[in-house]
């Protein structure tokens, strides 16, 4: 019996890292991939870093993937929670007007922590949607190079940040529960079905 190719949707964030993003949308032979990304500070020497990223793995996948359609998603901040949830499921509502079968696949392994976040969130109200990973196999810096990235010059362990901002508070996510009239009077249909009547109506 035939049995179609599933359509393979990817989603991921893309700030500087580049085969995180783009590998696995290869290992899933991915029909269209959503990458998520913020512009700021346009002209910059940090734009430029970003942008240079972004389209180095548009290029990877564009090599491997060439009919994968790639879009492009910079209408809200990536360390944004709430707007990331809720752009996350904006998309989801279109991936499913226009693929109600396809497979969604949503990269655990790139983004800051806030995107990470909102996509635990998109994948627990849409179970359907299946969290991945990829961990490092070889960096692009020798081992004593990665070394010297995490100590300062006295030998002190001090990691890649040497300053940071006060903490700030996460803001909060806002749900909305279904119905509750909805949920009562289909409390009651299923109970009259149970009791093997026909409801009112029918």
């Amino acid at each position: 019996m035939y049995m179609p190719t599933p359509y393979i949707i990817v989603i991921s964030c893309v700030t500087t890292e580049t085969v995180m993003v783009s590998s696995p949308s290869i290992f899933y032979k991915a029909d269209e991939v959503h990458l998520f990304r913020y512009i700021r500070d346009p002209g910059t020497a940090s734009a430029k870093l970003y942008e240079d990223h972004f389209q180095s793995v548009c290029k990877q996948i564009r090599s491997s993937l060439p009919e994968c359609l790639v879009t492009e998603h910079t209408d809200d901040p990536v360390y944004d929670l709430p707007r990331m949830v809720r752009a996350l499921s904006v998309l989801y509502s279109r991936i499913r007007k226009e693929h109600p079968e396809a497979k969604v696949h949503a990269n655990l392994s790139s983004g800051p922590s806030e995107f990470i976040a909102a996509l635990g969130i998109f994948a627990f109200l849409n179970p359907d949607v299946k969290l991945f990973k990829v961990a490092t196999k070889r960096y692009t810096v020798g081992a004593e190079e990665f070394m010297l990235l995490h100590y300062d010059g006295d030998g002190n362990a001090v990691g890649l940040s040497r300053e940071v901002y006060d903490p700030g508070p996460v803001p909060t996510v806002t749900l909305d529960g279904p119905d509750e009239v909805l949920v009562r009077s289909l409390r009651l249909y299923h109970q009259v079905l149970e009791r093997g009547e026909s409801p009112p109506g029918r």
